[in-house]
């Protein structure tokens, strides 16, 4: 079977930041097998980006933050490896730190560093190189977690949000785990804050973890999770995080998820290799699976900065996205961000429609839609469809713009019909999904 123009659209909208025209004329006339070869084919991309310093002239810590902000957001609107970028964003989000409890913007920016090296390749490295971090370290209060006055805020989220999930652990296991987590904690006045083991305040005496009873340290209750006795719930969680993240959050069959686990346990726990099983299947190409995902702030507004040309530096996007709810590097909460129903609001809506209005005046300046006022009514929609990269629009949003199209050409000059056109077409309901 090979791709038509709304497959590759649809494929493009998950493995990417939307389709531009010659991205989708790539995969148009290609087997599945085949685009989905091209999507993933980005793999190595990561190595070759350096995360800046975060420095700031003034050293403040909002500084850095929007240093580190709007080089990322810079990166995703410019990259040739959308998928990637998009992996190191589940990352950020599954491993949820915030800048706010974290205080230091070189632990952050190391994070994320980690995120880009680690990955792409197996799981256990990953999770290693997160957990023993300075940033984690520090969100999660290890870094006060000491024998005989146990942490157990890191313990319980390792196996919660990082590995087996909610409901696969006892509150035994949680005090088992943070005992054998004690004493990794932050060398003593180290500026950046980093990792160092005091092995005095490491808790020596036996643990029973997932029914075996030894001394347990922190390296191997890692292992253990992720390759040992508790590899099949590990694969099962991050397998269905994944599909609900590419997939759809709100389906999910048991066939589905057993397969993708069943891949990432065949390949060394390696998330791109079940991204790439996960656009395989069937289920990803359904009718349904169409338009199912609310597009979150970030993802919106990157893929406003790819198809206009229009950049953060000239309008402070970072900013932008705060009014909007979601921000690089200052997740909601542990749990990261949510789907779907937490960006369905007035409020939301309201500030994606000020952030077009902002931008429309350097689109129209650009030319995008010049002369749409004196397109016929079909012309004018097509025109718009297109540029956003949604031809398939329902017959619903045709009939929508086809009254605003014939109310525009009555009322407007042609300068205000180009910048509406924009701000129209920015708030379809198929642009804000995916």
């Amino acid at each position: 079977m090979t791709l038509t123009d709304s497959d590759a659209r649809h494929l493009l909208r998950r493995a990417a930041f939307g389709g531009l025209a010659a991205e989708v004329e790539e995969l148009v006339g290609k087997s599945r097998g085949q685009a989905v070869a091209i999507a993933v084919s980005q793999a190595g991309y990561t190595s070759h980006l350096d995360v800046p310093d975060a420095d700031a002239p003034d050293n403040n810590l909002h500084s850095q933050r929007k240093v580190m902000q709007r080089w990322w957001l810079d990166v995703m609107a410019s990259t040739p490896a959308p998928l990637v970028e998009k992996l190191v964003y589940f990352w950020h989000s599954h491993f949820a730190c915030t800048a706010d409890r974290v205080r230091d913007w070189r632990n952050m920016r190391d994070q994320h560093a980690q995120f880009r090296e680690y990955g792409l390749g197996p799981f256990e490295p990953l999770l290693e190189a997160i957990s023993f971090g300075a940033a984690m370290l520090i969100d999660l209060d290890n870094a006060s977690n000491v024998a005989g006055f146990e942490q157990e805020n890191f313990a319980r989220e390792l196996m919660e949000l990082y590995t087996i999930g909610n409901g696969m652990f006892s509150e035994a296991e949680v005090a088992a785990m943070a005992r054998a987590w004690t004493g990794h904690n932050l060398e003593n006045g180290a500026q950046p804050p980093r990792y160092q083991f005091q092995p005095h305040l490491h808790d020596e005496s036996d643990k029973t973890l997932f029914g075996i009873t030894a001394n347990w340290d922190a390296p191997q209750t890692i292992s253990e999770l992720v390759n040992g006795v508790r590899k099949d719930q590990t694969a099962w969680f991050l397998a269905s995080k994944l599909w609900r993240e590419f997939g759809d959050p709100a389906w999910a069959s048991a066939e589905l998820i057993t397969h993708l686990a069943d891949v990432w346990k065949a390949h060394n726990s390696t998330a791109w290799d079940v991204l790439e099983a996960l656009f395989l299947r069937d289920e990803f190409w359904a009718p349904e699976r169409r338009y199912s995902v609310v597009k979150q702030p970030i993802a919106w507004v990157v893929e406003m900065e790819r198809r206009t040309g229009v950049r953060n530096s000239e309008n402070r996007l970072e900013d932008r996205l705060k009014v909007m709810g979601q921000q690089p590097f200052l997740p909601p909460s542990v749990a990261g961000w949510g789907h779907n129903e937490e960006w369905l609001s007035s409020t939301a809506l309201l500030s994606r429609a000020r952030l077009a209005r902002v931008m429309s005046s350097e689109v129209q300046e650009s030319g995008i839609f010049e002369g749409i006022s004196s397109d016929n009514t079909n012309s004018a929609i097509e025109r718009i469809l297109t540029f956003f990269g949604v031809p398939d629009a329902s017959t619903q949003t045709r009939e929508a713009l086809e009254l605003w199209h014939i109310s525009a050409g009555d009322s407007m000059t042609d300068q205000y019909t180009e910048r509406e056109a924009f701000r129209v077409g920015a708030l379809l309901p198929e642009v804000n999904l995916a």
